[in-house]
C-alpha cells in the first residue's frame, strides 16, 4: 500500500472511530442524566427504600457523576480522537458497571447480591450494551479488551456478590439461575457477543475504507483525466454506464487556419506553447458560458453546450462564447505581436441538433461520445469560413433554436460535403 493510501486508511479509521466515540459519549451523558435525575427525584419523595443508603447518596455522588461522563463528552467532541480514548471509554463504562455490582451487593445484601447472582440486575445486562458501543468505534481489538475485561472485572463482582448472597430465601426453582453452569452459559453467551461485535466492528471498517479508497481513485483519475479533457467530460465518462442517450445539444468547432504550415517554420517546443497559450484564452471562455470541452484535435476544439450539463438555452450559450472565444484571440494576437510571435487566425463553426451521448470504446480505451449530424455540420461550417471570409458560421438549425436571443446576419444557403440540400448559414 502507497503511502498515500497507508495515511488515508488511517485517517478514515480515525473519523469513524471518533464518530463512534462521540455518539457513545452522547448516549452515555443522556443516560446518566436520565438515571440521576429519576433517582434524586426518587428520594426527594421518599420513593426510594428508608434503608438503602446506597440510595441516599445519590444527591451526593450524582452532580460528581453527571460532571465527569459531561466533561467526557465535552472533551471528545473537542479534540480529535485518539485510540486511547476509546480504551479508556470502554474500561471505565466495564469497570463501573462492576463496581456497580460488587456495591450494590454489599449495601443491599442479600436482596442485592441475590439479584446480581441470579443476573437480573442492569450492571449485568449492560455489559452488551458496551460491546455494542465498543463496535461502533469500528475497532475490533476495543471490542475483544471489552470483553475480556468484562469477564474478568464481572467474574470477580459476583464472586464478592456470592458472600452476601442468601439464595435460600430465593425460590427453588429460580436457584438454578445463579449456579456456576450458567454463570458459565453466560459468559460463553458474552464472549460470542464480543466476538460477533468485533467482526461487525472489523466489517464496518473495512467497508468504509474500501469506499473512501474507491472514492479517492475515482477523483484522482478524475483529476488526471481531467488535465486532457473537461472534468465534466471525467466525470461523465467515468460514472456512465455504457448506455446511450439521445438530447438536443448545440456543438462548436474550432480550427485555427494555416497551422499546419506554420508548424513547419517553428521549432516544436514553441509550436507546443503557442497552442497552449491559445488553448489558456478560449478554453475558460467555454466553461464561462456553460459549456464543455469535449476533446482536443491537433489544433481544434471541440465543446458542447446542453451536454453533459443541461442548459435550455444551450443555442445562445454557445454562440456568445463563439464570439468571446474570437475576441479572446484578438487579446492574444495583440500580446503575440508585442513579442514577436505569430499571429493566429482561428474560425468556428456552430450548429444544434439532437447527439447520441453516451461512452464509447474498447474496455481499456473510452471516451465520452457525442455523435450525430450536429457534429459534423459545426465541423464543416468552421472550414467554411475560409471560403466565405467569416470568422463565424452558424447553422439555420442554431438560428431556429436562438429564437430572438442573438442577431444573426445571413450569409445565403451553401452545399456541404456529405450533404445532398443546401444549408442556410448566419454569421454573428
Amino acid at each position: 500500500m502507497a503511502d498515500a493510501d497507508a495515511a488515508l486508511v488511517a485517517e478514515i479509521s480515525r473519523l469513524e472511530a471518533e464518530r463512534g466515540e462521540r455518539l457513545v459519549a452522547t448516549l452515555r451523558a443522556a443516560l446518566h442524566t436520565t438515571l440521576m435525575v429519576g433517582a434524586v427525584l426518587g428520594v426527594a419523595f421518599d420513593v426510594a427504600p428508608p434503608r438503602h443508603d446506597l440510595f441516599r447518596l445519590l444527591p451526593l455522588t450524582a452532580p460528581a457523576v453527571l460532571g465527569l461522563v459531561w466533561g467526557w463528552w465535552w472533551y471528545v467532541h473537542r479534540y480529535p480522537y485518539r485510540r486511547s480514548y476509546g480504551v479508556i471509554s470502554v474500561a471505565g463504562d466495564v469497570l463501573s458497571m462492576a463496581v456497580v455490582v460488587a456495591a450494590s451487593s454489599i449495601e443491599l445484601a442479600p436482596h442485592g447480591a441475590n439479584a446480581n447472582l441470579l443476573g437480573a440486575t442492569p450492571p449485568v445486562l449492560g455489559m452488551f450494551f458496551v460491546l455494542a458501543a465498543a463496535a461502533l468505534r469500528q475497532d475490533a481489538a476495543l471490542c475483544v479488551f471489552g470483553g475480556a475485561l468484562a469477564i474478568v472485572s464481572y467474574a470477580a463482582a459476583l464472586i464478592l456478590s456470592s458472600s452476601y448472597a442468601a439464595l435460600g430465601n430465593v425460590e427453588e426453582g429460580s436457584r438454578f439461575l445463579a449456579t456456576a453452569p450458567m454463570w458459565l452459559g453466560r459468559g460463553l453467551i458474552l464472549g460470542f457477543a464480543t466476538a460477533l461485535a468485533a467482526l461487525a466492528a472489523r466489517n464496518a471498517r473495512r467497508t468504509a475504507i474500501a469506499a473512501a479508497l474507491a472514492s479517492a481513485e475515482r477523483a484522482q483519475v478524475v483529476q488526471v483525466f481531467g488535465r486532457w479533457v473537461d472534468p465534466e467530460v471525467a466525470h461523465e465518462a467515468l460514472s456512465a454506464d455504457g448506455g446511450a442517450e439521445i438530447r438536443e445539444v448545440t456543438v462548436l468547432f474550432t480550427d485555427l487556419r494555416g497551422f499546419t504550415a506554420l508548424t513547419e517554420r517553428m521549432a516544436p517546443d514553441a509550436v507546443l506553447e503557442l497552442l497552449n497559450d491559445h488553448y489558456a484564452a478560449i478554453v475558460p471562455v467555454v466553461h464561462e458560458h456553460g459549456g464543455t470541452v469535449n476533446k482536443f484535435i491537433g489544433d481544434a476544439v471541440m465543446a458542447t453546450f446542453g451536454a453533459p450539463i443541461r442548459h435550455d438555452d444551450h443555442a445562445a450559450r454557445a454562440v456568445r462564447a463563439a464570439r468571446a472565444m474570437l475576441r479572446a484571440t484578438d487579446v492574444l494576437n495583440e500580446a503575440s505581436r508585442r513579442v514577436g510571435k505569430p499571429v493566429l487566425v482561428m474560425g468556428v463553426g456552430v450548429a444544434t441538433g439532437p447527439v447520441v451521448l453516451g461512452r464509447l470504446g474498447a474496455a481499456n480505451r473510452v471516451e465520452y461520445a457525442v455523435i450525430g449530424d450536429a457534429v459534423n455540420v459545426a465541423s464543416r461550417l468552421e472550414g467554411l469560413n475560409k471560403e466565405l471570409g467569416t470568422s463565424l458560421l452558424i447553422a439555420d438549425s442554431t438560428r431556429a433554436a436562438l429564437g430572438d436571443a442573438v442577431t444573426l446576419k445571413a450569409m445565403g444557403e451553401v452545399t456541404l460535403r456529405g450533404k445532398a440540400l443546401p444549408v442556410a448559414v448566419f454569421t454573428a
